[in-house]
């Protein structure tokens, strides 16, 4: 709409600047000679002045009429062309797709290390001389488990203890200590008797006296 009006008022503009310059160009001409006047006076090349009057103000009219039509045509303002550039492509997801989180396993290689066990060892009986329903104490060192890395296993272990071959009760070995009560039958002959940690061996000697 405002394209069709701003074509509209340069064609009246200039339609007046041409009415304006033909006013202006042949309007002020002198008229043609007139009839000879009867007061003795040549009209010849005189100018007809109430029509250079009109003449004046029609002109003056035309262009207060060029220079409103101009003020009042609305300009037209060319909008700015702007070009987008193209952002860099970006990989899209589907929002159905599961992202597990990625946790980083660090991998340390273990030296193998084989274990050996270390068996108890029956090192003394308390006391080495004890009557028929007596008690004894047996203390032995041992009774953990080392590997070839260097480390212990010294925790808590049981080993059958053997009175005579007969098993009589366990006897506990605790960080490298091993160590057990025994209450000896009132029907024990006296002599010496023999303790182990294996049946059919004899590790060490006590003796039995009679009361």
């Amino acid at each position: 709409m405002s394209l069709r009006a701003n074509r509209v008022g340069e064609a009246i503009s200039q339609k007046v600047r041409d009415c304006f310059v033909a006013w202006f160009r042949y309007g002020l001409r002198p008229t043609q000679p007139t009839a000879p006047r009867n007061d003795g006076y040549s009209s010849k090349g005189m100018t007809d002045m109430p029509s250079i009057l009109f003449k004046i103000t029609v002109s003056s009219w035309l262009v207060t009429l060029m220079f409103a039509i101009q003020s009042c045509t609305p300009t037209r303002i060319e909008p700015a062309t702007t070009i987008a550039s193209p952002s860099p492509a970006s990989p899209t997801l589907d929002s159905s797709t599961q992202i597990s989180p990625v946790t980083p396993t660090l991998f340390v290689e273990m030296p193998q290390c084989t274990e050996t066990a270390v068996p108890p060892t029956i090192t003394e009986v308390q006391p080495s001389q004890v009557t028929a329903g007596g008690e004894i104490t047996v203390i032995g060192t041992g009774g953990f488990t080392q590997d070839s890395c260097g480390g212990f296993n010294e925790s808590a272990r049981f080993f059958k203890l053997y009175l005579d071959h007969e098993s009589v009760n366990d006897l506990l070995c605790y960080i490298h200590l091993c160590e057990v009560k025994i209450v000896l039958s009132d029907t024990i002959g006296s002599g010496v008797h023999c303790l182990s940690l294996e049946k059919d061996t004899c590790e060490i000697e006590f003796q039995v006296v009679q009361k």
